[in-house]
């Protein structure tokens, strides 16, 4: 009886540390949370993702946008209690410029490494070029993991949110 719990353990461990691994370094591209994509939460499963709300935001957004202009952005998450944080967020208009601890790839801008946060807050800096042409609006899908920091899809916190601009 005990040997058959140890092997149904150690093959449960070995299941799992695959899901663990599997992302080491950032969030894949593709889970950026667009309208019928993957988001953080596919990795990350424990309890579903936190929408909206005031704990994970995008400031620097002015009230209008103004065509080719550079934005400076602040992606802020707050969560008690998590010790690392990361996130992945893409913009339907305009793309990401790279930045300090921030890997972009054209309309995507994903943290490179697990971010030690301030208190119980993360905070990322991003640059963001708006499109040439404004006549539509942007939206920029936020996705952001207030991590326990035990290497492992378990215990961990997603927050997703969408925010338009004009």
């Amino acid at each position: 009886m005990r040997r058959t719990g140890c092997l149904a353990a150690l093959a449960a461990g070995l299941c799992l540390a695959p899901a663990a691994a599997a992302h080491p370094g950032a969030a894949p591209w593709e889970a950026d949370g667009r309208p019928g994509r993957d988001n953080c939460a596919t990795c990350h499963f424990e309890a579903e993702p936190v929408r909206g709300g005031a704990a994970l935001t995008l400031g620097g957004l002015p009230a209008q946008i103004e065509p080719a202009k550079v934005y400076e952005l602040t992606l802020t998450l707050k969560h008690d209690g998590m010790k690392v944080a990361g996130f992945l967020v893409s913009a339907a208009g305009g793309r990401f410029e790279p930045g300090e601890g921030v890997e972009v790839q054209a309309d995507a801008a994903r943290s490179t490494l697990a971010k030690a946060k301030q208190g119980d807050v993360a905070t990322w800096r991003l640059w963001w070029r708006a499109p040439e042409d404004v006549l539509r609006e942007a939206a920029f899908y936020l996705s952001a993991n207030a991590g326990n920091d035990d290497q492992s899809p378990f215990g961990d916190v997603i927050y997703l949110d969408v925010v338009k601009a004009r």
